[in-house]
């Protein structure tokens, strides 16, 4: 079974120990006695760093994933099951609790609280004083050495549902990126059985109640995924950050992509680059500009403005962003099947894009114990910790 939250009929409250002490914190050489290291990310500018789409065997020891079970609460042998109403409604979890000082606003705090696993995550709502308070936090606690917050943005829009394989990226950000601090931009609140299994994980997730833009340059905005793509640039200059893509998954640590002022990476053989992670300063340039080209939008085509256009971007302004080599996405949407059908090295990749285009339709928990593919070993290396295949039948013999 996977760690469900413990059942309690009444919520208690744990509260941290805070102070009132506000430490300003300014970019130096080190932050709280660990080296920010400014230089390391340039050896995976375009320019230097090719990739190659290249598929190679992984082996035996499966160099590009070392195993580290003691990062996960899950296990080949774990039972993944949602819960039922009933223990939605007396069991508890974990969720962090921001305010500020109620009186001046001049200090923020958070505490870890134990709530009934149906309560709603904390929301920030838009133009609400609330979000001033979010601000403040984030410069107060979420601000270290390197020029890029230590936070992570996703966007939600209409569609409530996790799915498997967003539920694979979600857990990576809490297991293995470990932001301060995770924004989930939504008008909607994440439920099903893939959550149920996920929100212990994400003690660190606040919700911002964002509605989609329905129209722009007064013409109506017909994708879903352009009103994506434009709150994906408005979050990035309000708050500055990392913004994920829901289906993102991530291997290793990102501090070194945090000394950008902005940078986006190219996805695969694709000649374009990809906006399905990015990282930026709070109000860059380059975003103003990219945000600014979106009134010459016509609304007959999702990309054209998104992954078309900071490509362009990346020539016109070269200076003011940091154009990445597919260190994020070694195989993209033409190598698929390199993904899902092969078993494939990834070498010094950070992270991979679980496109759904090729998906096999029965993944879940069950069939990424068993199969010997790519998006296997890369599931089975986030929730499991070792990317070695399951032996199921031994596991089974051990318990009894």
């Amino acid at each position: 079974m996977p760690q469900k939250p413990s059942t309690t009929t009444t919520a208690t409250t744990t509260t941290a120990t805070t102070t009132t002490t506000t430490t300003t914190t300014t970019i130096t050489a080190s932050t709280v006695g660990q080296e920010v290291d400014l230089e390391s990310y340039k050896k995976y500018l375009r320019s230097k760093f090719t990739g190659g789409q290249k598929c190679e065997d992984p082996g035996s020891r499966d160099t590009d994933f070392p195993p580290d079970p003691s990062r996960t609460d899950f296990g080949c042998s774990t039972t993944f099951q949602g819960l039922t109403e009933e223990e939605r409604e007396t069991s508890s979890r974990e969720q962090i609790r921001i305010w500020c000082d109620p009186d001046t606003g001049a200090s923020s705090f958070s505490e870890q609280q134990s709530v009934p696993f149906s309560r709603s995550l904390q929301t920030f709502w838009e133009n609400d004083s609330s979000i001033l308070c979010l601000k403040r936090y984030i410069k107060e606690h979420c601000t270290d050495g390197y020029p890029v917050p230590n936070i992570v943005h996703l966007v939600a829009f209409t569609n409530p549902t996790m799915s498997f394989r967003n539920a694979i990226g979600f857990y990576s950000i809490f297991t293995v990126a470990k932001p301060c601090l995770v924004l989930l931009h939504s008008d909607v609140e994440l439920e099903g059985p893939n959550w149920d299994i996920m929100a212990p994980s994400a003690t660190n997730l606040v919700r911002v109640h964002r509605k989609p833009l329905d129209y722009i340059n007064k013409r109506k905005i017909k994708f879903v995924q352009t009103k994506a793509d434009l709150a994906r640039i408005d979050v990035l200059a309000e708050y500055g950050g990392i913004y994920l893509d829901s289906d993102m998954v991530i291997f290793r640590n990102m501090d070194i992509f945090r000394a950008v002022q902005f940078a986006a990476n190219k996805a695969g053989s694709n000649a374009n680059l990809a906006n399905g992670i990015m990282f930026s300063v709070p109000g860059a340039e380059l975003l103003k500009i990219w945000r600014d080209h979106w009134k010459t939008y016509l609304g007959t085509s999702w990309n054209s403005h998104s992954v078309l256009l900071i490509t362009k971007l990346a020539k016109w302004h070269p200076t003011l962003m940091s154009e990445l080599g597919p260190i994020f996405i070694k195989f993209g949407p033409a190598n698929q099947e390199k993904l899902y059908k092969r078993n494939c090295h990834l070498k010094e990749s950070y992270a991979a894009h679980l496109f759904k285009g090729a998906l096999p339709k029965n993944a879940d928990f069950e069939y990424v114990k068993k199969i010997n593919t790519t998006f296997g070993r890369i599931a089975r290396y986030i929730l499991f910790g070792d990317s070695n295949l399951c032996n199921i039948d031994d596991e089974e013999s051990e318990d009894r």
